[in-house]
């Protein structure tokens, strides 16, 4: 009798547990989707280059979403054959998960110097255009601050006003024809603009980025082994009645 309503019990954590995971499976999909858009908004930046890490934050969130998807479903159907699938499965990432995130843990700063050094060669190898379009979306200016634009006026993209304002005028309009490149020193001074540099502003945010995967991965870590667990568990109790 203990023993049922023991297995009752499991059944039901294990489908909470596999659906609270299949939503941060989506969630992370969806982080990934959200980073691609905005690294596709950089104009002229190098594609493959950029579009590496979003691909995989998304592959990794589909992976995750199918597997924990698996485990709610053999839960729910009393499927052995899916649920002995899923445990191995699990064990196998868990695994994988315990050694991707102590490297994070340990590799933060040399990971987020590395995107940075690769940030800023993009920058120094590109037009005036790539810089811009990393100021819109990491709302920063110039790749140390405004005083990297000690010989040049400011850029419209440096100041938050003028950067909303830009935002409201559709892509395809020239600007230059409208003559706003001409007043951008009256539209953008140093006294408005952004504080911090782009470099510094994208290795803050990349540090902070992986702070927060870190500690999602160890609570995920620890759901996958409870999860695998709770499978086995499940798995010989369903076996044992048959």
């Amino acid at each position: 009798m203990c023993l049922c309503i023991g297995a009752c019990v499991v059944k039901y954590i294990l489908i909470f547990i596999n659906l609270i995971l299949t939503l941060v499976g989506l969630a992370i999909t969806a982080s990934g989707v959200v980073v691609l858009i905005q690294v596709r908004s950089i104009e002229n930046a190098p594609t493959d280059d950029v579009n590496l890490i979003p691909t995989l934050i998304i592959v990794v969130g589909c992976v995750i979403t199918v597997i924990f998807f698996l485990g709610c479903c053999g839960a729910i159907t009393r499927n052995t054959c899916m649920l002995i699938s899923y445990s191995v499965i699990i064990l196998i990432l868990a695994s994988l998960t315990v050694g991707m995130t102590v490297f994070l843990s340990k590799n933060t700063t040399s990971v987020t110097d590395m995107a940075t050094d690769q940030v800023a060669e993009m920058i120094n190898g590109t037009d005036q255009t790539v810089l811009n379009s990393i100021e819109s979306v990491l709302q920063c200016c110039g790749t140390t601050g405004p005083d990297s634009y000690s010989n040049t006026s400011l850029p419209l993209t440096c100041c938050p006003e003028a950067l909303s304002n830009i935002q409201h005028i559709q892509q395809n309009i020239d600007l230059s024809s409208i003559g706003i490149n001409v007043e951008a020193k009256e539209l953008c001074s140093i006294d408005d603009a952004f504080t911090e540099g782009c470099l510094t502003k994208f290795s803050n945010t990349m540090k902070d980025t992986l702070n927060i995967v870190v500690n999602i991965l160890i609570c995920v870590c620890i759901g996958e082994y409870v999860a695998a667990g709770m499978a086995t568990f499940l798995t010989c109790y369903i076996r044992r009645r048959k």
